[in-house]
This record gives structure tokens, sequence and C-alpha cells, in this order.
């Protein structure tokens, strides 16, 4: 993997773009995880979201169309998991997308506990705790093309 410089005459909002030659779709990538801090604070070098009380996984989505999502211990919880798994296959192939999965209680919250459950359930408990997949920051969404240029944001 090499780091390359992006082509004269792109606009600013691109400027800031790692352009990447990769030899291959990726086998296993690490989810970011949260890093503490020892108090609130706001940079224009960091990206925020929102706390929700998921499971950091990572989806990828495959040239051939396959679609695999692993946690953060690199398993594979894909077949735990048909709802989400149908629902990337609208995700472009040759994707990569860095996310949280979230279960929630009768009102709408993130509810850690459910989560759990159902994937201690696995499949068999899809319509007794639906999960969502929810995508990380868009900086984050990464497309990879065999021995191509790609994109990733670097802030």
């Amino acid at each position: 993997m090499q780091p390359r410089r992006a082509p004269a005459g792109r606009t600013s909002e691109q400027d800031d773009q790692l352009q990447i030659e990769l030899e291959s779709f990726p086998d296993e990538l690490r989810p970011m995880q949260a890093a503490s801090a020892e108090a609130p604070f706001s940079s224009p070098e960091y990206l925020f979201e929102v706390k929700w009380d998921g499971l950091r996984c990572v989806l990828f989505r495959a040239a051939d169309g396959q679609v695999r999502l692993t946690d953060r211990g690199l398993n594979d919880v894909t077949a735990d998991l048909p709802e989400v798994a149908a629902a990337a296959k609208r995700v472009p192939p040759g994707s990569v997308i860095d996310g949280e999965l979230v279960a929630t209680d009768v009102d709408g919250r993130p509810d850690y506990p459910r989560l759990r459950q159902r994937l201690s359930g696995g499949a068999r408990m899809r319509d007794e705790v639906p999960t969502a997949y929810l995508a990380g920051a868009p900086g984050w969404r990464r497309r990879w093309r065999p021995a191509a240029t790609c994109s990733s944001r670097t802030t």
C-alpha cells in the first residue's frame, strides 16, 4: 500500500484526501474505537459521533457482492444478523463501512442488554430483537478497487 499525491485540479474539499493504491480487498479491518479524554472539547481535527451504546462492527461488501460483518474482535457475525446482511446488499460492491450495531427498547432507545441477548440468540431472535447497522461518519466509508486509487479522510 503506497500513499500518492492527489492529481492536480482537484477541489479544495478533496485536497485532504489520501490516495491509496491497494493490491486487494481487505480480509479484515478493526473498527475505530473511541478515545477517552479528561474533559469535553471541540476540535476540527476530530470527528465526533453519538454514543449509540451498541457494538462497533465493520461491514464488508466485496466486489462480487458478498456481505460480511465483523465485530471488533474480528468475529464474523453475519449469520446472526440476516436483516443487516440483507440491507447491506444496497451498499455498492467494493465498500467497507465502519459502523455501530444497535438494538433498541420498545421506545426506540438504544438497549445494550437487548443487543447482547440478540447476539447470544442469533438469527432465530430476528423478530424478537431486531437490529440496525448505523454507518459511521461519511469520511470513514471506504471503497476498494484492486490496484486502483481510492480516497479516505485523514482527519
